[in-house]
């Protein structure tokens, strides 16, 4: 009997500290380094360099974000895209954490920031939610700040051009335990036809990256599935926000045809607040044009 109580307590000690540890995980900010060869991009864009923020959710690393604020800092980006999901769309949850460090990247370095499916719902749901986006959103347009809503804008550069592209989905696309096929023409219904030249498309889902290849998306930048919440070493991320076991894109670079894909692990947590083996990241893309 004491040795069953000592193995229980045991127990109870160890599944403490590895939730303690997976909590604490949402500190542990790293930077995670791309290089995207093309020839399709400019030449007046060779070198220069992203930096991609996605599924912030409110956290903060240290005091008013200033050690993620200070990474920024240090790499010097020439410009920061934001994927989406700054805040946290539960009601009652204050939005100040990501209205904070979103005005201040724009101080900082030019910006461009899409829509995630938290702002998206936060949007949508005003019985829920009230006036909470429109709030944020009025804040963020006070300093010239729009998040893209199926919308584009041109990053120039020397006479030259990159179109950057802001998709926002339906709910109909995010449901729980079933992928939904998205249909030929959506994308192009939402955004329209893919201008010729280099193109980047902010898509916070990731699971229909074939639709975004297939619409003509050269760089795709996704975030959404937090790296899996927990990682297995040779099995990837466990488990999405639509709770599927595994899934196909959980972090890293992925290629279709033509067209690669950036899926972040992304900066912070909802529902579950742990990470295990998954550190929050930033990411960092540098363009290289190829003659």
């Amino acid at each position: 009997m004491k040795i069953c109580i000592f193995l229980g307590l045991l127990l109870l000690v160890v599944l403490v500290l590895f939730f303690r540890w997976g909590y604490q995980e949402n500190q542990h900010l790293v930077l995670t380094e791309y290089s995207i060869r093309s020839k399709e991009i400019p030449a007046a864009f060779h070198g220069s360099k992203i930096a991609f923020l996605s599924d912030l959710h409110n956290n903060e690393f240290g005091e008013k974000n200033q050690r993620l604020k200070e990474a920024l800092l240090a790499e010097k980006p020439d410009l920061v895209l934001i994927g989406g999901d700054m805040l946290v769309g539960k009601p009652g949850v204050s939005y100040q954490p990501a209205l904070e460090l979103v005005l201040w990247i724009q101080e900082h370095f030019p910006m461009i920031y899409g829509m995630g499916n938290h702002e998206y719902r936060v949007r949508q749901n005003t019985i829920l939610y009230k006036t909470l986006y429109q709030e944020y959103a009025k804040e963020l347009k006070k300093k010239g700040i729009v998040i893209l809503d199926n919308e584009r804008r041109y990053w120039k550069k020397d006479g030259e051009k990159i179109v950057i592209y802001g998709l926002t989905i339906g709910q109909y696309y995010y449901k729980r335990l079933k992928i939904e096929e998205m249909k030929e023409d959506y994308i192009t219904d939402c955004l329209g036809k893919r201008e010729k030249g280099f193109s980047i498309l902010l898509a916070h889902n990731p699971v229909h990256f074939p639709a975004y290849a297939q619409w003509g998306a050269r760089l795709v930048l996704a975030g959404h599935n937090h790296g899996g919440v927990m990682r297995i070493p040779f099995l990837g991320g466990v488990i999405s926000p639509n709770y599927r076991i595994f899934p196909k894109y959980d972090v890293g670079e992925f290629h279709q045809g033509e067209s690669t894909m950036l899926l972040s692990a992304g900066l912070g947590s909802h529902t579950l607040p742990f990470r295990f083996f998954n550190p929050p990241e930033l990411v960092i893309i540098r363009l290289n044009s190829v003659e």
